[in-house]
């Protein structure tokens, strides 16, 4: 009988055992399908992201494509000066000259900087913020650079020399990038 109850106590020890381990599986089984659902959760949102980037690029391409800002600054450069009252009808304050620049890129970024300069004569101060105010209005073109001098002779009054530099940025990836 004592061959009898051991027996029985290591089958009840085996059973236990059986049951402790059924249990620290089923735990492990259901810690591994929340991770699962997080990583799919993960995986979905990545993919998201991805097609967002992807659609983004793609309209960045078209935006460099057919942006009038960026096909025609010199359209927007006119008409700001027209806005400002500079030209030949305000009578000193003229433009002498636009002047393209080389592209230039923009560091690690698929962006090249296209600047132009010009250089305005007698303005005023108050036509060239207006100018400024105009030309960077939903165009697209930023001032990088803006340098004023006094202009030589018997000019007198507020009106200076403005050189300016103008640029915007075009999308412009490398080609291992757009095979992304």
């Amino acid at each position: 009988m004592i061959a009898r109850q051991k027996q029985t106590v290591l089958l009840g020890a085996l059973a236990v055992l059986l049951v402790a381990a059924a249990l620290w599986n089923v735990r492990w089984m259901l810690a591994q399908r929340g991770e699962a659902r997080y990583e799919a959760e993960e995986l979905a949102a990545c993919r998201n992201l991805a097609g967002r980037i992807k659609a983004l690029r793609q309209e960045q391409q078209a935006d460099s494509d057919g942006a009038e800002a960026v096909k025609k600054p010199g359209e927007h450069i006119h008409t700001a000066l027209r806005r400002a009252g500079v030209g030949a009808e305000s009578g000193r304050a003229t433009l002498e000259g636009i002047y393209r620049q080389p592209a230039r890129p923009l560091q690690d970024a698929p962006y090249v900087r296209k600047p132009t300069s010009l250089t305005l004569r007698d303005v005023s101060l108050l036509q060239l913020g207006n100018f400024l105010y105009h030309v960077t209005e939903d165009s697209g073109l930023s001032a990088s650079d803006l340098r004023l001098r006094s202009p030589h002779g018997e000019v007198s009054g507020d009106v200076w020399n403005a050189e300016i530099t103008l640029s915007y940025l075009v999308y412009s990836p490398s080609e291992e990038e757009a095979t992304r």
